[in-house]
């Protein structure tokens, strides 16, 4: 169970590094799509690792069909 975590970790870590906000958003809808509802909005960006304003311009670009 502690190696499948590390493991979790260094791909979270990875994807920070290698990964656009946009990208990391979409996979967060994806594989949990109940946690948009039940977390504060500054929490998940802070998770994703980008701004408050950024990840509000990503959620109303993703709505539009613009991004993803």
């Amino acid at each position: 169970m502690l190696v499948r975590a590390l493991v979790a970790l260094k791909g979270q870590m990875l994807g920070q590094v290698t990964e656009a906000a946009v990208t990391r958003y979409g996979k967060l809808v994806q594989q949990s799509p109940a946690i948009l509802q039940h977390v504060p909005l500054k929490y998940l960006a802070l998770y994703l690792g980008i701004a408050d304003s950024s990840l509000s311009r990503i959620r109303t670009s993703t709505k539009n069909g613009d991004l993803l």
